[in-house]
């Protein structure tokens, strides 16, 4: 169930600024402090959205941008952990739009800055195994957060711009309870994530993130699950659990299944036998294909 949360779009036009500005002037909370944005006045809106707004050296705002997630929106900004469709992200991005004053032919004067796609996954096996086994993204490794045992990400690959995020959605700690979102009864337990971050919208061409229309054209959504079933493909899973070891017999294949009992094995090789020693286990017979189990759930048989 492919879906956008944290979202951010952006207008150079002075109408839609001023219109943005003036119809929310009463609600604007200011964040004096929020680091990176020389030059901007940033605000909250009902803790859920958030304005920058950009000054130009006579003072005059001359660029916008707009940030909040429809998922947490529609969940009262308590959660995004449930299931969450497509078309539920449009109609809260509409429905946002619409609540600071714009209508819908101020769309075309938007263009979309970063986005988050990504989908909730349930598995039924144990979430940590999956995570614990999800070793590779393309040439670079994942890394485990070092606070939230529950999350890795790959960053600063090929392209600085992308962020690959892959975690338990159901064990994320809620900061207000300390309770985990399962026991909020916040979505099911054994709930998963696969999500790319996106920065920098204009640097990627398989969707054209000029115009906040196209997000809502009949062949958007479309669009974005290829992406993600691209992106997912370049995952690289990794469990001595998989293998079935009583069809292990050659020489050969007994010297491989020693060498990846040894830690850090994989992070010692070289980027050729890297890739050699993973044809190598991905051929061999497994007791269970993880990457192919987790692949059927995001994005059906």
């Amino acid at each position: 169930m492919i879906s956008l949360d944290y979202i951010t779009f952006a207008s150079y036009n002075r109408k839609v600024i001023s219109t943005i500005y003036n119809n929310n002037a009463i609600r604007l909370h200011s964040l004096a402090n929020e680091s990176g944005w020389v030059d901007y006045d940033v605000y909250r809106i009902d803790k859920l959205i958030k304005l920058y707004f950009h000054r130009n050296k006579f003072g005059e705002y001359d660029k916008v941008f707009i940030s909040f997630s429809p998922h947490i929106i529609t969940n009262k900004g308590r959660h995004n952990a449930n299931f969450f469709n497509y078309d539920s992200a449009l109609a809260i991005i509409r429905l946002t739009f619409f609540k600071l004053g714009l209508l819908q032919d101020d769309f075309s004067k938007f263009y979309i800055s970063s986005v988050e796609i990504g989908i909730n996954f349930k598995v039924h096996r144990d979430p940590y195994l999956i995570l614990e086994s999800a070793l590779m993204f393309d040439r670079r490794f994942f890394k485990a957060h070092t606070v939230y045992k529950h999350y890795k990400y790959v960053e600063n690959e090929k392209n600085k711009y992308k962020k690959v995020k892959f975690y338990i959605k159901s064990e994320q700690i809620d900061n207000r309870t300390g309770l985990r979102y399962h026991e909020l009864r916040y979505c099911e337990n054994n709930v998963m994530r696969f999500e790319i971050k996106i920065e920098r919208a204009d640097k990627f061409t398989f969707f054209d993130f000029s115009n906040m229309n196209n997000l809502f054209s009949g062949s958007a959504e479309q669009i974005f699950k290829s992406f993600l079933t691209k992106e997912y493909k370049k995952m690289f899973f990794f469990s001595l659990k998989e293998v079935n070891q009583k069809k292990i017999k050659s020489n050969i294949q007994k010297k491989h299944f020693s060498k990846w009992q040894v830690p850090n094995f994989w992070e010692q090789l070289t980027a050729r036998k890297r890739n050699a020693e993973k044809k190598f286990y991905n051929e061999l017979e497994k007791l269970f294909d993880l990457k192919k189990e987790i692949g059927d759930l995001l994005f059906g048989r």
